[in-house]
């Protein structure tokens, strides 16, 4: 977060000013699908196996139990209904590339787990949410990473990533055979899986970028220099602090954000 905007960054994690969230379809296209799949993956652990019709019934059955109106489509060519389609594709996608699902088995769904990096004595700690953990009948260990958007990346952009590399950092440390895993991402609207595996020094390589980014983040807090990102592509359309951030008031038309005893309490928690 503090790459894509350092002000946002301060906000949540230093100031950490709670805000009302501001739900959008993207973001409720994604839960649905991962709520779909991890219910898939819990219910074939226990024997149960899905159609490909049962498994797109259970993920409409998903989005019309929590869709809501205030629920925000800025998109001005689509409604509702064509995300509900787009979130059935990733669907019908991921289960006609894995069908019949007998290449691994899931150890655990939504696993979280806690890295840890340790530096001239500093022990630094990381938390994170693995959408699947499973294991081949090699006996290697598979990180499966669900995404909906509408990018797909190349290998060379991946293997810069730290998201997945730094869950295999947890992974070992907390099942100390692990030593080799594999790293995979599943971008669900291409019907693509793309698969990494990143070695001993692969990981060092993340463990000294993330140090760095820490030494960075360290020294914006010493000179309290949190600047806002908006001319560098920042995602200011769909920021949760857009009320309270000076960059965002030229662009809103109104005269920016002065909160009062009222408005702290309606919008935001310090």
């Amino acid at each position: 977060m503090f790459e894509e905007c350092p002000r946002a960054y301060k906000f949540k994690y230093i100031d950490k000013i709670r805000v009302k969230k501001r739900q959008n379809v993207y973001g409720f296209l994604g839960s649905i699908v991962h709520e779909t799949l991890e219910e898939f993956h819990k219910d074939l652990k226990k024997g149960k196996k899905y159609s490909l019709e049962g498994l797109i019934e259970l993920y409409s059955k998903l989005w019309n139990e929590k869709w809501k109106e205030s629920i925000k489509v800025s998109h001005p060519d689509h409604n509702p209904d064509h995300f509900k389609k787009v979130g059935g594709q990733c669907i019908k996608n991921y289960y006609e590339k894995l069908s019949p699902f007998n290449k691994d088995e899931t150890v655990k769904t939504e696993l979280r787990v806690h890295p840890t990096i340790k530096k001239d004595g500093k022990e630094y700690n990381f938390q994170g949410l693995i959408d699947r953990l499973a294991i081949d009948k090699k006996g290697q260990y598979i990180i499966h990473d669900y995404k909906t958007g509408k990018n797909l990346p190349s290998r060379t952009d991946l293997i810069k990533n730290r998201q997945l590399p730094l869950y295999q950092i947890g992974v070992q440390q907390k099942y100390t055979f692990s030593e080799n895993i594999v790293l995979a991402w599943h971008y669900l609207r291409f019907g693509e899986i793309i698969k990494i595996e990143f070695d001993k020094e692969n990981l060092d390589s993340i463990r000294r970028d993330i140090i760095d980014l820490i030494q960075i983040i360290e020294e914006a807090k010493e000179e309290n220099n949190f600047p806002a990102m908006r001319e560098k592509g920042a995602n200011c359309g769909w920021c949760d602090y857009q009320k309270i951030c000076q960059e965002w008031k030229p662009h809103s038309g109104n005269e920016g954000f002065k909160p009062n005893q009222s408005q702290q309490k309606l919008e935001y928690f310090l």
